[in-house]
């Protein structure tokens, strides 16, 4: 399996330093598959990518048991405006997946909302499709 596209990795961001490409915050009462510790900023480090890309899957499905199912809800509920410029992030979503705001995701395209997610997240994406999806498919 290929990691990175590209010749070779770079993880200086934040998500990929965590292993957390979403960077998805720490929650105290509930602790991820994988999860090792938490930064100084409250964001969940991962002991794998793998594990990282897979908690991204599992707070979808989350959102989509509660009828949040557009690209804008799910992007306004992942990055709420009081901690991002939402509609910026939407947008720039819009823009890498080809989608509309309006558009409803399922878990079959959860992996280009990943691709989106993480290059708006970390500035930039060198993880390949294959790759995503496994991490997608863990249970």
């Amino acid at each position: 399996m290929v990691l990175v596209a590209g010749s070779r990795p770079v993880f200086e961001s934040r998500g990929f330093r965590n292993k957390n490409p979403g960077n998805i915050r720490a929650n105290p009462a509930f602790k991820w598959n994988g999860q090792i510790g938490v930064d100084d900023a409250g964001f969940v480090i991962f002991d794998s990518l793998e594990n990282g890309i897979r908690a991204m899957g599992k707070i979808w499905d989350s959102y989509a048991e509660r009828g949040v199912r557009s690209v804008g809800a799910i992007i306004s509920t992942w990055a709420p405006s009081n901690e991002n410029n939402t509609e910026s992030y939407i947008r720039a979503v819009e823009s890498r997946t080809g989608w509309d705001r309006t558009g409803i995701v399922t878990r079959a395209n959860y992996s280009r909302l990943a691709d989106a997610v993480i290059h708006h997240e970390n500035g930039k994406q060198p993880l390949n499709s294959e790759f995503i999806e496994y991490g997608l498919s863990l249970a």
